[in-house]
């Protein structure tokens, strides 16, 4: 067996990795993933979080359209159509907001943050791109991140854990499908030649 990290069969927006010759799983546009995360990340790693407000809101529309656009290519994948559904339900509650995902003060106090003020203009950006807001100015509050979750210091929205459950899907299927590739590949020791 000869591992192939090369993989010339495999057209080139299917991710390569390294299988067996002549194998890939089949993840199509796996390269808008990744931008569409620096889209989102950037901005926010490199400016204070007051800076940029309406470049970051583009950056995160634009980050999350490609991302949907991602994951509905790869829907042969069960936990991507998780995900898909996930960020969907993110994505809905941002475009209600103005392109920023609302997260409650009192969500935020629950999960140990630092209380913030919010300004009379009402756009207090937190350092992970979310916008503080009062449940009573959110629009489609239920969506948003209103669910703290003081372990890990932060707040999640039900998008947010319907896609853990989706990459935790995409994971077992990976890992699943490599298995049954790679156990196809290996010669069965007792079958002489």
């Amino acid at each position: 067996m000869n591992p192939d990290i090369t993989n010339t069969q495999s057209p080139g927006n299917v991710l390569p990795v390294l299988m067996p010759e002549g194998t890939t799983p089949n993840i199509k546009n796996w390269w808008l993933i990744i931008i569409s995360v620096l889209l989102r990340w950037l901005p926010f790693a490199f400016s204070t979080t007051s800076s940029l407000v309406d470049f970051k809101r583009v950056c995160i529309t634009l980050s999350y359209t490609l991302l949907l656009f991602a994951l509905l290519r790869n829907i042969h994948i069960w936990g991507a159509r998780i995900v898909a559904f996930g960020t969907f339900l993110n994505f809905v509650a941002i475009i209600a907001n103005h392109g920023f995902m609302p997260v409650s003060p009192d969500a935020r106090y629950l999960a140990g943050k630092t209380l913030l003020e919010i300004p009379s203009d009402g756009i207090e950006l937190t350092r992970s791109g979310g916008v503080v807001l009062p449940i009573d100015q959110t629009r489609m509050w239920l969506l948003t991140d209103i669910i703290p979750v003081s372990s890990v210091r932060t707040v999640f929205s039900i998008g947010d854990f319907i896609i853990g459950i989706g990459i935790l899907f995409a994971c077992i299927s990976l890992i699943s499908w490599a298995m049954k590739t790679m156990h196809a590949h290996v010669p069965d020791p007792s079958i002489k030649e």
